[in-house]
């Protein structure tokens, strides 16, 4: 199905075993550590450079700011006109770096010729394994030549590729409620941790709510299994868990939620309403939507 207007469209290498080339595929990283950030100097940059420095804080990436210049030299023109070119465009992308990156480890990048060609080739040398690009949702004529760039890297790139359109009614935030985990696996106050610790395995989960007579008064996690290794049959939850955890409310925008994760340092949020246990939202869940926002397949 073809994207609608305002749909960020992704592309998550690694899903098939190989790829359009026949290739062996490479394997989805998660989290992301590396992330391509090509982008033009315009408006459709914005919501690109946002999404992506927030799938970059989850993980700790590294963002690669990049600019591809595709040069046309007049006959005649003098080759330190092109210098000129290059060096005021990396000093609008420091401009973009430093007003829209702070916090986030980044690093900027110009690459000149076809822009396909640059992006997919910066991919493979940067080692990215999340690029992300700004669109313009055009259509017709204009799409014909300037939507086929990313076509072209969603096709061609060695790793998974989120294609980011401008932010309209169709794809505006979703609430926790839609992307959170229902009915969640809990543990209670004198469970062992060796009990939780089987829950996680078999949920493939991080963390676990404590709940006792139907509220939710605590949250144990990995971290604090690791920290009891070799006592887990002997130690109760109540012991290690961290009582009274921040919640959130399930219509909450999962862009607000996503902020307080990060605030936070943590990887799971419980979600509760009227008092009651409702779902869990975690790191995962934040990205895949982000990820799937109005998401089609381009194949």
């Amino acid at each position: 199905m073809p994207p609608g207007n305002g749909t960020a469209v992704a592309k998550l290498g690694g899903v098939s075993p190989t790829d359009s080339k026949g290739k062996e595929a490479k394997p989805v990283s998660f989290p992301f550590r590396s992330i391509l950030l090509p982008v033009d100097f315009d408006d459709s940059a914005g919501i690109a450079l946002d999404l992506a420095k927030r799938i970059a804080r989850f993980g700790d990436a590294t963002i690669h700011l990049m600019h591809v210049m595709t040069i046309v030299l007049v006959p005649g023109e003098a080759a330190s006109v092109l210098a000129v070119r290059e060096d005021e465009v990396k000093a609008a992308l420091d401009k973009i770096a430093r007003e829209q990156l702070s916090g986030t480890r980044y690093q900027i990048h110009l690459r000149t010729g076809d822009t396909a060609r640059a992006v997919v080739e910066a991919a493979h040398d940067l080692a990215a394994d999340l690029i992300v690009m700004p669109t313009h949702g055009r259509r017709g004529l204009s799409r014909f030549f300037l939507g086929s760039v990313a076509e072209r890297v969603v096709r061609e790139a060695p790793c998974p590729v989120l294609t980011v359109r401008p932010l309209t009614a169709h794809n505006a935030s979703r609430s926790v409620g839609e992307v959170m985990i229902r009915n969640p696996p809990s543990v209670s106050p004198t469970d062992t941790l060796a009990q939780a610790q089987a829950v996680m395995q078999r949920e493939d989960l991080r963390s676990v709510p404590v709940v006792a007579n139907g509220v939710l008064v605590g949250i144990i996690t990995d971290r604090d299994i690791r920290a009891h290794l070799g006592s887990l049959e002997q130690t109760r939850v109540d012991q290690a868990m961290s009582p009274g955890p921040v919640t959130v409310a399930s219509t909450m925008a999962v862009e607000e939620a996503a902020r307080l994760l990060v605030k936070l340092g943590v990887g799971t949020l419980p979600v509760v309403d009227n008092g009651q246990l409702v779902g869990l939202l975690t790191t995962r869940e934040v990205i895949t939507s982000l990820l799937d926002r109005g998401v089609a397949s381009t194949d």
